[in-house]
């Protein structure tokens, strides 16, 4: 049964691939947006910004000029008993269209920190199949404000009439296939790479993270550290494409098959736009650690185990 999942699996376009011609696989400059560049297009009526937060403070006080607020838990709440799932897709769609976001549009999103929020937010509507035009702006809140570019506190109401049509992606994958996929590695039918974007306490298992049961990490995972994708914390920027390949241990003229995951799957979009921002085409297990080990049957591995 197992193999027969893992041949779909397959079949859905997970399976790695030599690029045509030795050719390398190349980043995507368009998915990042510097404040300049946003600033500069403000006011575009093709252009909508989008300012992601847990807490509609921050924007009421001061954001981006013209940008409209999303709130974190519409495209991050919990389902099934599960945190940090993705709403249905109906009912993404209407929040993104409530913020003006149409297929032909293009829009920037942007976060107070460092960018999981945003990355987040561009990952529901690529789930969507809406985000050919969609980017983050490199640095978000922090760069912007600091670079003394123009703030407002004025809201942006919601728009009305914009239409979204979906078109959903496969990329986004659950814990039976998850399931799948660790046994297809550690039986040497396929080879993935896992992803654990978590910090590397919670992934050794040194520190368990919040209403984890079980420290560790999904057997077979390696460790990139979200942040580590980052000039610093205090200057969230990606850092350039040849330094994340090498982080990530990624060649340029292959296509591999690669999974992401973090705690409750905010991390694991950062480490998903990060990869597609590079050219490479990710899965996410949106459930991540914590669905997989409150699930006793599941094995984990942490440091030292056997």
């Amino acid at each position: 049964m197992r193999y027969f999942v893992l041949l779909l699996l397959l079949a859905g376009g997970m399976a790695p691939a030599l690029v045509a011609g030795g050719e390398k696989i190349q980043p995507r400059p368009d998915m990042l947006r510097s404040p300049e560049w946003v600033a500069e297009r403000i006011g575009d009526e093709d252009l909508v910004i989008v300012h992601v937060a847990e807490d509609p403070a921050q924007y009421q006080e001061a954001h981006v000029p013209g940008a409209r607020f999303l709130p974190w838990e519409a495209v991050n709440q919990e389902r099934d008993g599960i945190p940090g799932m993705l709403p249905p897709a109906k009912e993404l769609a209407a929040t993104f269209e409530n913020v003006g976001i149409t297929a032909d549009g293009a829009v920037v999103f942007y976060d107070e920190e460092g960018g999981v929020q945003a990355a987040r937010a561009y990952m529901a509507l690529d789930y969507l199949g809406a985000a050919d035009n969609a980017a983050l702006m490199d640095g978000h809140w922090p760069l912007w404000e600091r670079e003394g570019y123009p703030v407002s506190g004025e809201p942006v109401p919601a728009e009305e009439g914009a239409t979204l049509d979906i078109s959903l992606q496969p990329f986004v994958i659950g814990v039976t296939m998850m399931q799948d996929i660790v046994w297809a590695n550690e039986n040497s039918h396929e080879d993935y790479l896992l992803v654990d974007a978590r910090p590397p306490a919670e992934y050794k298992g040194a520190e368990p993270g919040e209403a984890i049961e079980r420290p560790g990490h999904i057997p077979g995972a390696v460790n990139v550290f979200w942040q580590d994708t980052l000039v610093s914390p205090e200057e969230p920027v990606l850092r350039d494409p040849e330094a994340l390949r090498e982080l990530y241990g990624l060649e340029e003229a292959v296509q591999p098959r690669i999974v992401t995951y973090c705690r409750t799957g905010g991390q694991a979009a950062h480490s998903y736009f990060t990869l597609r921002y590079l050219g490479f085409s990710p899965a996410v297990y949106d459930g991540s650690y914590i669905e997989w080990q409150r699930q006793a049957h599941l094995p984990v591995e942490h440091e030292g185990a056997s």
